[in-house]
């Protein structure tokens, strides 16, 4: 099997990175655990996240100040925002630390790789334990053998917005329905194009909605 680099996506930044990094590197023999005392010579963090940039500078100034990262010496944090796709290289390449941002998709992926380290300190645990297995059937953890490998640092609603006022302006419908969006009415707006998303490719939540038409349409409807 794989070595296992990598350990789970962050719950909540300011506990979870310091808890996930610390596990990590002690199961590993590279660095201090849980309990063990500051190094010497300073720690960066290595955390893979599909996160825009400007979330990575807002996290990264938070808790290089918090009492978290003064107590293990935590003094950098280095960020890697690759495709999806390529997780798993550069998780063994860099020898990533924590995962954080990404879907289930991404992170069951690297579970079944064997890149995700189970869960056990004792701190990390109890700020999971407050967290739910599942919301409204969505499962916001995942188990192996037992143990906790990946668990979700939000929830999200999925949908779409519109312009009324740019519709009113060319006397189009407002649309209710994922259906609807489909409607060749909206050609009407070429060569402008009058609906506009992210790349599946990149974009956890583009993914998301994908599977959310799928379910609600099935598999040959859906991708008409």
């Amino acid at each position: 099997m794989e070595t296992k680099h990598l350990i789970a996506i962050l719950a909540v930044v300011v506990v979870l990175i310091g808890a996930a990094f610390f596990f990590t590197r002690g199961e590993g023999g590279a660095g201090p655990t849980p309990t063990a005392g500051p190094s010497k010579q300073g720690i960066t963090l290595k955390v893979i996240t599909r996160h825009a940039s400007t979330i990575w500078l807002l996290t990264k100034e938070e808790f290089l100040q918090s009492d978290l990262a003064k107590q293990y010496n935590i003094v950098d944090i280095r960020f890697y925002g690759p495709n999806a796709a390529l997780w798993p290289d550069v998780i063994k390449k860099e020898k990533i630390d924590v995962a954080w941002g990404g879907g289930p998709t991404v992170f069951n992926d690297l579970a079944d790789k064997g890149l995700l380290q189970p869960m056990t300190d004792p701190e990390l645990l109890q700020v999971i334990s407050e967290i739910p297995d599942t919301i409204s059937g969505s499962a916001m953890k995942r188990y192996d053998d037992g143990q906790v490998t990946w668990v979700a640092a939000a929830i999200s609603s999925f949908g779409f917005t519109y312009n009324k006022k740019q519709l009113a302006e060319r006397g189009l419908p407002e649309p209710a329905t994922w259906d609807d969006l489909a409607s060749p009415v909206y050609a009407k707006m070429l060569p402008m194009p009058a609906i506009s998303f992210a790349r599946s490719t990149t974009s956890t939540s583009q993914s998301r909605i994908y599977q959310i038409i799928l379910q609600a349409y099935g598999w040959e409807e859906g991708w008409v």
